[in-house]
């Protein structure tokens, strides 16, 4: 089994000059005390080497960074985009979505805008005008909480933007949501300016562990910016990542999680279909998450009774942070968190209030 080897970074000077920022392109590595803070050498290597097994994409370790969480490891590229070509600009944000891109965004000074999605993933096609964003963020392995997956016509029209115009391609991964059914498409990595950020072992623990493979103009800029940050994941952490991600724990936690999951969404489909008019269930090919288009003025009524019963569910307009006139109304539900039993029961309550509205 081929294996990534972790490549000692070469000396070099610091890309941070006495009382400022860099200026001018870095072309070099981080030196070897700047790379400390992107995490061991030993958990970088270990990413590399899950991310070439579970999803074809072939990393150099020294590419990899450890981060606190998916907010920061948004904050650092946006950070080093805006240092290395001159300032903040204009992020495209698939949506819906979690709130840290458009967080990160908006704490470094960007301007951010929708980019919606259908069937097919993100409506990449929008991207392409002449005042178009420099950087676009997508959840191409199954958006959050739709489950739709990026095809891959749009894949490629994606990386073709970027070779035309120079525009950042951002793909955020966790790996929940990206736990699915289907044939495995290209993965969205490649050439200088496509970032991956992701989450592992997020289906074993709660939060998991976040990480950032970096393209490599912003490699040496990040580095800086990781070493003046005093957010770093501690060292019991990190080693024991490590010997999950080597001794094939969490991948093999992966693959159960992806058989319970992808039997709940077959359950949601299958009692999906009664559900009265107007309502409608949304359950993609990816993710523990079913989302339920809803009427607005059941929505309360509604989310009050599923707490009664433990079930909680958050409302389909809080993923809509770029854009919060565009979010219809509706209510998402964790499935993967929730009993079989409170999945009926789920279920059964939006019938009821749906049938029978007083």
């Amino acid at each position: 089994r081929a294996r990534c080897r972790h490549r000692r970074s070469r000396p070099t000077r610091s890309p941070w000059p006495p009382g400022g920022r860099p200026g001018g392109r870095p072309v070099t590595r981080p030196p070897a005390g700047e790379a400390a803070h992107l995490g061991s050498p030993a958990l970088r290597e270990a990413i590399a080497g899950h991310l070439h097994r579970t999803r074809g994409i072939l990393v150099d370790p020294a590419d990899v960074a450890v981060t606190v969480g998916l907010r920061q490891a948004c904050w650092l590229l946006f950070e080093a985009i805006a240092v290395r070509d001159g300032g903040p600009a204009t992020v495209a944000v698939e949506q819906p979505a979690p709130a840290y891109p458009a967080v990160a965004a908006r704490q470094v000074g960007w301007r951010i805008e929708a980019l919606p999605v259908d069937d097919h993933g993100a409506l990449v096609g929008r991207l392409a005008r002449p005042t178009g964003p420099r950087c676009a963020l997508v959840f191409a392995e199954g958006n959050h909480p739709l489950g739709t997956v990026l095809s891959a016509a749009r894949r490629r029209e994606l990386l073709s933007w970027s070779d035309r115009t120079g525009g950042y391609v951002v793909d955020v991964c966790s790996e929940r949501d990206g736990i699915g059914t289907g044939l495995p498409l290209p993965a969205l990595y490649g050439g200088d300016r496509v970032a991956v950020v992701g989450v592992l072992g997020d289906a074993l623990v709660p939060h998991g562990l976040s990480y950032l493979v970096m393209p490599r103009v912003l490699g040496p800029v990040i580095a800086g910016l990781a070493g003046h940050d005093d957010a770093h994941v501690d060292s019991t952490t990190q080693a024991a990542f490590t010997r999950l991600l080597r001794d094939g724990t969490l991948a093999r936690r992966g693959a159960r999680v992806a058989r319970v999951y992808a039997r709940r969404r077959e359950e949601l489909r299958a009692v999906g279909c009664a559900l009265p008019r107007p309502a409608r269930l949304l359950v993609g090919s990816r993710g523990p998450f079913a989302t339920i288009r809803l009427p607005r003025q059941v929505v309360q009524p509604v989310t009050t009774q599923l707490a009664a019963l433990g079930v909680r569910a958050a409302p389909l307009a809080g993923l809509y942070q770029v854009d919060p006139e565009a979010a219809p109304a509706g209510l998402v539900l964790d499935v993967g968190q929730l009993a079989d039993k409170k999945v009926c029961r789920a279920v059964r309550t939006f019938e009821s209030v749906l049938t029978y509205p007083g």
